[in-house]
């Protein structure tokens, strides 16, 4: 027998988790299955992330399956979603492509606003392909895109008209000191770009820049500290119009440059 909400919320909150409003979620998911119900909450006071524990997470204006084969899709990335639809008139018809493609949700958000638009996505593990396929798919915008097992770009054929990405870009330091939420459960190759965290900009801006249109864009996701080293990244490599966008708290989350 499950114990009442108030208990529950005791024992998440003794096991050091914030029994936000959507804890209480899993309690509904599968009220008229006690064993179920018991097995999610276990899963959830040892500390695995909500969205693991439900299969999905919220993201702009649906939500999208997650499994520990692919990054929780958080927030601020919606920053990133937004500097992408500000590039591109309701009626575009061009082509973009997501660099390290994750759960899809990115890519899919792009794609429901902007429904003529063709989409690439790429990513190197494939059972984060297999994921974004179901969401693309549930999404209904399977039919516009094509993904490919890529390492950024590598066996992609161009040309795009924007490009975008939220690389990993912690540093090795930065990892060991996540909360356990996220290091122990997140893929850590979504999330560590190496030593100094710049490594993944400095190989994707040359890329990128080879596959874009003239004039087109590449928007990519930072650390919060990272905005003057990114930008100074662009700019040695010829990027023009270069802009920085905050995020939800006003901290720097977004460089994005023209060809």
């Amino acid at each position: 027998m499950l114990p009442p909400w108030p208990e529950v919320q005791r024992q998440l909150v003794a096991a050091g988790l914030d029994p936000a409003p959507r804890e209480g979620f899993f309690l509904h998911a599968a009220a008229d299955n006690p064993t179920r119900l018991q097995e999610l909450l276990q899963r959830r006071l040892a500390g695995e992330p909500l969205a693991y524990v439900l299969g999905q997470q919220p993201f702009w204006r649906r939500d999208w399956a997650v499994n520990r084969a692919v990054l929780i899709p958080r927030p601020d990335s919606e920053v990133l979603v937004q500097a992408v639809l500000d590039c591109l008139p309701p009626d575009s018809t061009v082509r973009v492509a997501e660099v390290g493609v994750g759960s899809g949700a990115l890519l899919g958000s792009v794609l429901l606003e902007r429904p003529q638009l063709q989409g690439v996505g790429t990513d190197l593990v494939p059972a984060t392909l297999a994921v974004a396929a179901e969401n693309l798919q549930a999404a209904g915008v399977m039919g516009r895109v094509r993904l490919y097992q890529a390492d950024l770009l590598a066996g992609v054929e161009g040309p795009f008209d924007l490009m975008f990405s939220n690389p990993p870009y912690l540093s090795e330091a930065e990892y060991a000191t996540l909360e356990p939420g996220v290091r122990d459960w997140e893929p850590k190759t979504a999330l560590v770009s190496g030593p100094t965290g710049l490594e993944a900009y400095h190989a994707l801006l040359p890329q990128a820049y080879a596959h874009l249109v003239p004039g087109g864009w590449l928007a990519v996701e930072i650390g919060h500290t990272q905005a003057a080293a990114v930008a100074s990244l662009f700019t040695q490599q010829g990027w023009q119009q270069i802009a920085v966008r905050p995020d939800l708290a006003g901290r720097d989350r977004v460089v994005m440059g023209q060809k």
